[in-house]
């Protein structure tokens, strides 16, 4: 069932930060970086390792397609999401993170930062992270194990990262290559990737100015996977291009108006033959009068997209079918209850969301293109029709912050997991994990909260999510209603540092589906426990340890795909 949202109905409201106060931010590309364990940031790519492993890596995400998905558990980490801090140059910073442990999964953080004179700065980084070694495979309850299988994940990331600053403009580039690897009983995967991103916009603080924010994104890449199920080449070929831009007349520092200009197009080769795109044109008028600080626009949208491959698979079910909804409502509102301590905020966006094939690689690197090809399109866009949010933010004496929020989204062809189950000749099911586009409505609600006091720092999140789909008879897996997660870091005399916190979610429900049945499962709740422990040397050198799942919990962010087990990380850290 369709369902078209009435733009002007909703008033003008979602989280709008107060321009203001600076309604020209200027991005901080490159520094150097004085490395913490503690304050290292995490990846964007999800592997099929508990989530506790990752949390203390730096994260270099330029990516502009970025996946919606995060898999049945849907959720991103809050925990320890601290960027470096700026060290005194000295001729030059090289900054190195390295460690390995049980179970086998080594990994590599390099980064070097020439000092370069005047307006120029640069960095060029390495980054690795892997895991070697067993997986357990589940039975169809999905809780018990039938025993383990030999498999790896590992992605690898080398760029060149740069900023130039102007009088009144800064322009900054990213150049990188990327990797995905990974191997099961089935599959086994090599996906590389090459991009380029640029930007140029204003960095001006005069009183009235043209603001102009102008971004070229382009990746291409190659997905060579084998499927032991499955003859003939499977590869897939991706490009990808975007130009975002925000261009507009400001007329004071409380008061202006411009335009954002997006469009993104994918283009598909070998396996497929087919390309989408979209145009999204947002006009908006913004202004600040008291203590209020409203956002007013109307955003334009528009698909585009053909399908021409010519697939081995009977029947094959064409992608990108899913319409736009043309206009959508674009309004923020924000009310400062208390100056510096608490703000009122509330919203209503939509827009059409691409689901690149890259970015499903990205979220699930075991994910097999054609589980469920025959049954559901392998690609399809998303439509936001509408999401209304309201919510309150701020801090008690500069040391609890806090951001407490609740919506309500209407989603067309939301991305879901499904499961099919194909009969084994010798008796039993293999089961395959698709990817499948539903209409659904959301309730949502999210708590975020951060605590700093002398040498401790707490912070974490809690969400919850009701999603009902629109057609009952679609047997899929709905994320978990309940998870967040919690961490704290104790600083003691700038010489050690520990850290321990816990990501967890709440039991999902799902289906799977044979050839004439169905049976209902769960993928079963969970609490990844994680701790850190860094000795710091000197300012040049520490060593640190990390535990991950410490409960060897069951975690399946996909269903049949769980995350490796207890793991144990030893490592240095040295800037140079």
């Amino acid at each position: 069932m369709k369902r078209y949202f009435i733009l002007l109905v909703a008033g003008s409201i979602a989280a709008f930060p107060a321009f203001g106060q600076n309604i020209n931010p200027t991005v901080e590309v490159t520094n150097s970086y004085e490395g913490r364990l503690s304050d290292i940031r995490k990846p964007k790519q999800v592997m099929s390792v508990p989530d506790s492993l990752l949390r203390f890596n730096l994260n270099f995400d330029y990516s502009v397609f970025e996946s919606p998905y995060k898999g049945a558990y849907d959720f991103r980490p809050y925990v320890m999401d601290m960027k470096p801090q700026p060290a005194v140059s000295n001729g030059g910073n090289f900054y190195l993170r390295t460690g390995a442990g049980y179970s086998f999964h080594p990994e590599l953080t390099a980064v070097y930062s020439p000092d370069l004179a005047g307006r120029y700065r640069m960095s060029i980084y390495e980054t690795l992270h892997s895991y070697f070694g067993n997986y357990d495979a589940f039975r169809n309850d999905l809780k018990n194990a039938s025993g383990d299988y030999n498999g790896y994940d590992l992605t690898n990331r080398f760029g060149v990262e740069g900023r130039v600053d102007f009088k009144r403009s800064v322009f900054t580039y990213s150049a990188y290559c990327n990797s995905i690897a990974a191997k099961d009983t089935l599959l086994k995967r090599g996906y590389n990737t090459a991009g380029l991103d640029v930007r140029f916009n204003s960095n001006d603080d005069r009183e009235k100015y043209f603001y102009y924010d102008a971004g070229l994104s382009f990746r291409s890449g190659k997905d060579a996977m084998s499927y032991s199920s499955a003859a003939g080449d499977l590869g897939i070929t991706e490009n990808l291009f975007s130009f975002d831009g925000s261009f507009g007349p400001v007329m004071s520092r409380s008061k202006r108006f411009l335009v954002d200009i997006n469009m993104s197009f994918a283009s598909y080769g070998d396996y497929l033959d087919a390309a989408t795109g979209d145009l999204n044109i947002v006009p908006r008028y913004e202004f600040s009068k008291g203590k209020w600080d409203l956002s007013l626009g109307v955003k334009f949208s528009s698909f585009f997209s053909r399908d021409d491959t010519k697939s081995g698979m009977t029947p094959y079910y064409s992608m990108f079918n899913n319409g736009s909804q043309i206009i959508y409502p674009d309004f923020h509102i924000n009310y400062t209850a208390i100056k510096s301590y608490m703000v009122f905020y509330a919203g209503i966006t939509g827009g059409d969301k691409m689901n690149t094939y890259s970015s499903l690689v990205d979220g699930f690197h075991r994910f097999v293109s054609i589980s469920g090809i025959g049954r559901n399109p392998l690609l399809d866009n998303t439509v936001e029709r509408a999401d209304f949010k309201i919510g309150v933010k701020g801090n008690f004496a500069a040391r609890f912050q806090y951001d407490l929020s609740a919506g309500y989204g209407i989603e067309d062809k939301g991305l879901f997991d499904k499961v099919y189950g194909y009969a084994l000749p010798g008796g039993g099911y293999s089961y395959g994990t698709a990817f499948y586009y539903a209409d659904n409505d959301r309730l949502h609600s999210d708590f975020l909260f951060l605590w700093k006091s002398g040498n401790l720092t707490v912070n974490g999140g809690l969400s919850y999510a009701y999603v009902k789909l629109d057609d009952d008879s679609n047997l899929l897996f709905m994320p978990s209603p309940f998870k967040g997660d919690i961490g704290a870091v104790y600083d003691w005399n700038r010489r050690i540092r520990f850290g321990a916190g816990c990501r967890f979610a709440s039991s999902a429900k799902g289906y799977l589906i044979y050839d004439s049945s169905s049976s209902a499962v769960r993928i079963p709740s969970y609490a990844d426990l994680d701790f850190s422990l860094e000795y710091i040397f000197t300012r040049k050198m520490s060593l640190w340890i990390k535990g991950s799942n410490l409960l060897d919990a069951n975690i399946q962010n996909h269903p049949f795909y769980p995350e490796s087990g207890i793991s144990f990380t030893a490592g240095v850290c040295l800037n140079l």
